[in-house]
């Protein structure tokens, strides 16, 4: 697929955009590194970008992959931290001249930024008079930065929330020190996944801690607890004000289309599906997974399978 992207994306004429979970980076790591090279201007889209991807376990958690893209001269990366950003990572891909790296988060994020720290590579979240701390992340740990400010305030302590989505657009968008980070108090950089380069930026004096997760979990996956469900299956994204962020926009602006990869004879039976479309929804998708979730979860499913005998094989022929 990423060598199809490249040979595509050098002949001109189409914009290619692939995606894969972003463990799979391994087999996709001598396109990338030629795109990057050879300028070729195409989209990688990379999911499940942390240890929060679900039932599939250690090996399809992405530990050491964030800093392998990072690592690559010529390729622009943008890990998002909701779907703001994510419509701004987007654009900023569209417009390009090279290949670009969007790397998204599996879990469910609130939505805690306004999407402007992706033109110049980072922005503030959360600011606050004489801070005392400066919080910085990039991706799903933004919102995690959030709800660490909020009650530090309530404790008396005010603390800025810095969302970096992009290095490589940050370092020439930003004089060092950067006002962003330097305060003269402590740095602390949030980031799951082996390095956040944010440390870079920051303080390296006595007070600059650095949060990061360097190992996959062995043992049975489950999300860390701020990232959790809550209340079901979870419902669209919301943007600060409470309000449903506009599907159809970003197919009108930015051509983005979405797809909702949970189909379920509920979403039809409840009337979910109107609903979905007329938020902006442009198709429906599904997987052996998601299917035998749908089948195991509820009774929608019974009156067609009590209807339905059991195959028989006999010797010769098979009836049912």
């Amino acid at each position: 697929m990423g060598s199809a992207m490249v040979g595509l994306a050098l002949h001109g004429g189409a914009l290619p955009i692939g995606g894969t979970f972003l463990v799979f980076l391994d087999y996709m790591r001598p396109p990338v590194r030629l795109a990057a090279l050879s300028g070729a201007r195409c989209v990688f889209v990379f999911s499940h970008d942390s240890v929060a991807v679900g039932e599939d376990g250690p090996t399809h958690q992405p530990v050491e992959h964030l800093a392998t893209l990072r690592a690559v001269p010529g390729l622009h990366v943008i890990r998002p931290a909701d779907a703001n950003e994510t419509a701004a990572a987007w654009a900023d891909a569209v417009l390009n001249h090279g290949p670009t790296a969007l790397v998204l988060s599996r879990q469910d994020v609130e939505v805690v930024t306004d999407g402007s720290a992706v033109c110049t590579g980072a922005a503030t979240v959360v600011d606050r008079p004489s801070p005392q701390l400066v919080i910085g992340g990039t991706g799903a740990e933004v919102s995690l930065a959030v709800q660490a400010a909020e009650r530090l305030h309530e404790g008396g302590v005010s603390a800025r929330v810095v969302s970096m989505p992009s290095w490589d657009r940050f370092a020439p968008n930003h004089p060092r020190p950067s006002p962003l980070f330097y305060l003269r108090c402590p740095v602390l950089s949030v980031e799951a996944g082996q390095h956040l380069r944010v440390v870079r930026v920051g303080r390296q004096e006595r007070g600059h801690r650095l949060l990061r997760c360097q190992r996959s979990r062995q043992h049975r996956p489950r999300a860390p607890r701020h990232l959790r469900r809550r209340g079901g299956r979870g419902g669209p994204p919301m943007d600060r004000s409470g309000a449903m962020t506009d599907l159809a926009r970003l197919h009108s602006e930015f051509g983005q289309s979405i797809w909702l990869d949970n189909l379920s004879r509920a979403i039809l039976v409840r009337g979910e599906l109107d609903a979905w479309i007329a938020r902006g929804v442009r198709g429906l998708t599904s997987n052996p997974t998601i299917f035998a979730k749908a089948i195991g979860g509820s009774d929608d499913y019974d009156g067609q399978f009590s209807g339905s005998s059991p195959m028989v094989w006999g010797p010769r022929t098979r009836t049912g």
